[in-house]
């Protein structure tokens, strides 16, 4: 069982966030092309780091990750940003309503009605019903109005990952918004980042000089199927 180490909490300066999706395309003797799936489709995963960053650790950081990844599978637990112009989002939050936890001297404090578990929330739930018109879509309902959801942002729901096809600008109860594969039923968080695991495909160097400078990590997906007995995710830097 293999040791996932999340990625540090470095400065990134540039990202790629995109897909690989191997084919094998034959043409018959009519014309008539067809396509196979060589393997699995993954998410491939590109950064620029900063060797500064905003705490001066940047190189530290990353020469230190390559430290602990000696001699082993280098795998890495990343928080990816959205596929989208980074200025259209910025450091928005997810739309998503999070339970609030509650303690008491480092306990944690459950509340209870009769003998049901009661949640509390900083916003309403929202709750999504899904549908096909030749497309796949969810109806969402409890969403703040005038929020613009943008065209490759990710919605989760139920552990499975989609992302927008059409931009919505919401408002009314109900919002209707376009997706790349089904999701189910259920409570959903939209523009979230997803967290992936990755195998670094290079270890990169950078030349420390009086200016700016910094790393280019290329990384591709690790999938859950790839190690049948899983993995342990483990955090160095907290």
């Amino acid at each position: 069982m293999p040791n996932v180490y999340k990625f540090p909490p470095v400065t990134i300066t540039a990202y790629e966030t995109s897909i690989d999706d191997p084919m094998n395309v034959s043409v018959g003797y009519g014309g008539a092309a067809r396509g196979s799936q060589v393997r699995a489709n993954r998410m491939v995963y590109g950064a620029s780091v900063s060797g500064i960053g905003k705490d001066g650790n940047g190189t530290g950081y990353v020469e230190t990750l390559k430290q602990i990844l000696k001699g082993k599978l280098p795998l890495v637990q990343v928080d990816t940003l959205p596929a989208i112009w980074w200025n259209r989002v910025g450091n928005r939050e997810a739309i998503e309503s999070k339970v609030i936890e509650w303690t008491s001297d480092g306990d944690e404090l459950a509340w209870t009605s009769g003998n049901n578990e009661l949640e509390w929330r900083e916003v309403p739930a929202m709750y999504a019903t899904a549908g096909n018109d030749g497309f796949d879509y969810i109806d969402v309902t409890e969403i703040k109005e005038g929020l613009t959801i943008h065209v490759g942002e990710a919605v989760q729901g139920s552990g499975k990952v989609a992302y927008v096809l059409r931009q919505v600008i919401t408002a009314g109860e109900i919002n209707r918004i376009y997706l790349t594969e089904a999701l189910p039923d259920g409570e959903v968080s939209i523009g979230v980042k997803v967290t992936r695991v990755f195998r670094l495909l290079e270890r990169p160097r950078a030349m420390q000089v009086t200016g700016a400078f910094g790393y280019d990590f290329s990384m591709v997906e690790a999938l859950e199927s790839d190690f049948p007995d899983g993995f342990t995710v483990l955090d160095p830097w907290s």
